[in-house]
């Protein structure tokens, strides 16, 4: 890597990007965390979020698809 050709714009660019997804990630490992701590990935006890594949089988559009 040649550091003497990257002016400090692209330097500033590249450090916030990294950043942003770094900050991103760990955001999105948090958010998982505290999902499975209070159990809402537990799908089947849930009825609310058994209903879409239940919509699916009832709207007969899926039959169309091939």
């Amino acid at each position: 890597m040649h550091i003497e050709e990257i002016t400090d714009r692209q330097l500033a660019w590249q450090a916030g990007l990294y950043g942003v997804f770094l900050v991103s990630g760990l955001l999105l490992a948090l958010s998982d965390k505290l999902k499975a701590k209070q159990g809402l990935w537990r799908i089947h006890k849930s009825p609310k979020l058994n209903a879409y594949p239940q919509a699916l089988e009832n709207s007969g559009s899926h039959k169309n698809r091939r």
